[in-house]
């Protein structure tokens, strides 16, 4: 199966979300489902000037969301929003969009929460320093949102918590160092006759654990990994980034008598290491990150 065909069916998976989120509002007759939106228009009023000045409305544009939001069931609910745009530059020259923005259903229970998304912000894990995770790359909501996965939370033991998510993200863009066929551009966003198209796939996973331990000591640890992959070039191009972090936070104030006069005095403190070994050489100590500090003083 060729890349920008895979590319396609992983677009679809938003399509997929939607149409069961429609169905899950449905289910049964106790369900509570709310429909909300707004419309909006906007024009301009010109004058042509001169001894005979004309008065025109111009640049009409209609702007209309619409948000689903359904609990078919207890423990689950869901989330859709779409919206449509219609903009006329010049006379009789029309020009209608329609898109999908956001989605989600969520289970939760007493001990876990489970989020499918698309669209939306998923991908925080409260890492405490060196922020590993930058949830607006990994989101990346430039004309439209373009990343979708599944988010697990857990915390069922005493005192230690999980947070993981797996993503996915899709781009396409022109270039010229990639010539594919007008029948291969057909249906991807922003591809128009005679030009080319690249892909872009960039798959996500983050993970972070946690155990507290009588409140006065903290220990955690990060994982997270973004794989790269495009075919700008006639062969597909892979590569990786991969850090692996842990992390301690120590109330020193309440673990040493002497200090308690300052308060808590919490000491935090992230060790991170890069394991992407094409990024640098192996003596290079730019692959490690650390950062401390010493708060409620």
């Amino acid at each position: 199966m060729s890349r920008l065909r895979r590319e396609w069916l992983k677009r679809r998976g938003a399509v997929f979300l939607a149409a069961v989120l429609l169905a899950a509002c449905a289910g049964t007759s106790s369900a509570v489902t709310t429909l909300e939106g707004f419309s909006e228009v906007m024009t301009e009023l010109r004058s042509s000037g001169g001894g005979d000045p004309t008065w025109d409305l111009s640049n009409p544009k209609l702007y209309a969301e619409l948000r689903l939001m359904s609990s078919p069931w207890s423990g689950i609910d869901s989330f859709l929003k779409i919206s449509a745009e219609s903009n006329r530059w010049t006379d009789d020259v029309k020009d209608t969009k329609f898109f999908f923005r956001e989605a989600h259903m969520r289970y939760k229970a007493e001990k876990i929460e489970t989020h499918i998304f698309s669209g939306q912000d998923r991908f925080w894990l409260n890492e405490p320093l060196l922020e590993i995770v930058n949830t607006g790359v990994v989101k990346h909501d430039d004309y439209g949102p373009r990343a979708q996965g599944i988010r697990v939370d857990y915390w069922g033991l005493p005192g230690f918590t999980f947070a993981g998510f797996v993503s996915e993200r899709s781009d396409y863009f022109s270039s010229g160092y990639s010539s594919l066929s007008e029948e291969e551009q057909e249906g991807f966003p922003g591809s128009a006759s005679g030009d080319t198209l690249v892909s872009s796939t960039d798959d996500y996973r983050g993970f972070r654990a946690t155990q507290n331990i009588d409140d006065k000591v903290y220990v955690g640890t990060t994982y997270a990994r973004k794989d790269y992959s495009s075919s700008a070039f006639k062969g597909e191009s892979e590569s990786f980034d991969e850090v692996v972090a842990a992390d301690a936070e120590l109330a020193i104030g309440e673990l040493v008598s002497g200090l308690r006069r300052f308060g808590r005095v919490t000491w935090v403190t992230e060790f991170g290491v890069n394991t992407s070994g094409y990024l640098w050489d192996d003596e290079d100590p730019a692959r490690n990150g650390f950062k401390t500090e010493l708060r409620d003083v």
